[in-house]
């Protein structure tokens, strides 16, 4: 019974996720809505563009994907930047972080979600989690 509402809490929250991304270059020039996997439609702010626009440079608009998806990890207040080494390197620059740090805590993560809110998805990350079934 436990196992079966953890796959549908879990279920629920990957539903809520982005199915599909799209690069700075193509939000800036009027990409507003990102479709979700449970099949929804989430509107990106132009707030949130304008903001993102400004902080990351030009050149690399059409490298790093939007929306961002931040995982949260097993250990306390970690988290870790889900997507490819520019979504990494956008969020260091966004947060004023040196390096190419993959982890967050959580008040870089609350500084994301006030900042860029329609930008920054929260999902989980289950790496090493492993449910046994009793035999």
């Amino acid at each position: 019974m436990i196992e079966d509402l953890l796959k549908l809490s879990l279920g629920s929250i990957a539903g809520s996720m982005p199915s599909e991304s799209f690069t700075i270059k193509e939000i800036v020039e009027g990409r507003r809505t990102v479709r979700l996997k449970d099949g929804s439609v989430h509107e990106i702010s132009q707030s949130d563009v304008d903001r993102v626009a400004q902080k990351i440079p030009s050149h690399l608009w059409g490298l790093v994907r939007l929306p961002f998806v931040v995982l949260k990890t097993l250990g306390v207040g970690t988290y870790r930047i889900g997507g490819d080494k520019w979504a990494v390197r956008a969020i260091n620059v966004l947060l004023e972080r040196k390096g190419e740090e993959e982890t967050l805590n959580s008040i870089e993560v609350e500084r994301l979600l006030k900042e860029f809110r329609s930008l920054t998805f929260i999902g989980i990350g289950i790496d090493n989690i492993s449910i046994e079934e009793d035999k």
